[in-house]
Parts: structure tokens; sequence; C-alpha cells
């Protein structure tokens, strides 16, 4: 018999929270027509420090909401840097092979 732990519920919609807004603050940032020059790179510097002021609320207030259970913390980080930060490059990277394949000469 299988058993289901809550937390693991709890884990992966933290994780697709977290995707959501980091993968939606770079698609913001990487949006226009010149994503690679200096304004491209101030939106992008921009996008990343409120995913970062974003993630720290959210975590702040799953703190409060009892994440503290043994190694809570350290299972939403890992995640965040197993699963969001790459799906995050795949997303940069994606948008810069559209933007390369797509140009017109």
């Amino acid at each position: 018999m299988i058993h289901s732990d809550p937390s693991h519920a709890v884990f992966a919609i933290s994780a697709a929270v977290d995707a959501l807004i980091l993968c939606g603050l770079l698609a913001w940032a990487l949006r226009g027509d010149d994503p690679h020059g200096w304004h491209g790179f101030g939106r992008i510097a921009a996008a990343l420090a409120l995913a970062a002021a974003l993630l720290a609320v959210k975590g702040i207030a799953m703190l409060h909401a009892g994440l503290d259970m043994p190694f809570g913390v350290m299972h939403v980080v890992w995640l965040d840097l197993v699963v969001v930060v790459p799906l995050a490059a795949v997303l940069v990277g994606f948008r810069r092979w559209v933007a390369r394949c797509c140009e017109r000469p």
C-alpha cells in the first residue's frame, strides 16, 4: 500500500507557483524588439529582482503557515534549484532560439 503524504502536494504546488512567478517574469522581460541589448538586460535584472522579492515573501508566508517542519524549507529550495531554475533556463534558451530562427535577414 502506498501512503500519501500531504506535504508532497504542498511542495509540488510551491514549486509550480515558483515556476509561474520566475518564468512569467522572465517571459515579460524577454518580450520586445531587443532583449539582448542593455535595455533587455535591465528588464531581465528587474524581473529577477522582482521574482526574488516575491519568492522571499512567499517563503516567509510558508514559514508562518507551518513549513518549518524538518527539512521543509530545504525541500522547497531543492525543488526550486532542481526544477524551477532549469525550467527558466529552458525558457530563456527557447526564447533566444526563436529570436534567432525567426529573424528576418
